[in-house]
């Protein structure tokens, strides 16, 4: 099973080439049209597309209130303001909530277990719990859209001029990936050019039942490609680095 976050729309047809199953989708917000204005991109609302009476069962365990949007911020009362420290805040959003299961669906225990069951998450057992797991989520939540400052410095190369094309397939007996040392390596993506200095960690991370890092290659062999695709390539190797490194820096969940 994989678990993955998009700002982006997305097809619900898609298919994992694992198991053959179909994807769900889950959006944050349901956007109710404007009578009459159907079509037209104008809204009258939008609900967080949550279950509410889990929403109101968190809220009492952890002694906070849940509102649907941000408090405006004042001179007065900064009740949600990004600096308040945890332990002063008394509300949460709907933002919280996405950061922390999106935090939980990426341990080992719901990351990579092919039954899941999505009605039975589990709570953290006090606030500050809560707000550990909010904080971790939404780090990774930017890193998995790739909105996170940790993009602007990339810890790869792409050194040989050529012309960009993915001619090495990836197979099990030939993935791509020649070891420099221990812990780097280059990945070849033709007999010339190659990604250099990519951490073997990011190379065989798993997103569910995925390793991204090998699968947005294997699914562009015989393309070309241009400036932005090998930066795009470069986030995801950093983005697979830093959500490792931050769930083995978090620990276990400890849950009520």
């Amino acid at each position: 099973m994989g678990i993955f976050i998009s700002i982006l729309f997305s097809n619900m047809c898609d298919r994992t080439s694992h198991t053959k199953e179909t994807g769900c989708i889950f959006p944050s917000y349901l956007y109710l049209e404007i009578k009459g204005l159907l079509g037209t991109g104008q809204f009258a609302e939008s609900i967080p597309n949550l279950d509410l009476e889990v929403v109101d069962g968190m809220a009492k365990k952890l002694g906070l209130t849940f509102v649907t949007e941000n408090e405006p911020e004042s001179n007065v009362c900064f009740i949600n303001s990004p600096e308040l420290r945890d332990d002063y805040k008394s509300t949460f959003t709907p933002r919280d909530v996405l950061d922390y299961f999106y935090a939980v669906l990426q341990t080992p225990t719901y990351g990579q277990s092919q039954n899941v069951d999505f009605s039975h998450m589990p709570h953290p057992k006090d606030s500050d719990t809560f707000w550990k797991w909010v904080k971790l989520g939404g780090q990774i939540r930017q890193l998995h859209t790739l909105e996170s400052s940790k993009m602007e410095s990339p810890n790869t190369s792409f050194p040989n001029e050529g012309d960009n094309t993915i001619t090495r397939k990836l197979t099990k007996t030939d993935g791509g990936y020649e070891p420099i040392d221990e812990s780097k390596g280059k990945v070849w993506i033709n007999g010339k050019q190659y990604f250099d200095k990519v951490p073997l960690l990011a190379w065989e991370f798993y997103v569910g039942g995925c390793q991204p890092a090998q699968k947005w290659l294997r699914d562009r062999v015989g393309q070309t490609l241009g400036v932005d695709a090998i930066l795009h390539y470069q986030k995801i190797i950093v983005a697979l680095e830093e959500t490792d490194r931050l769930l083995k820096a978090m620990g276990p969940l400890e849950m009520a």
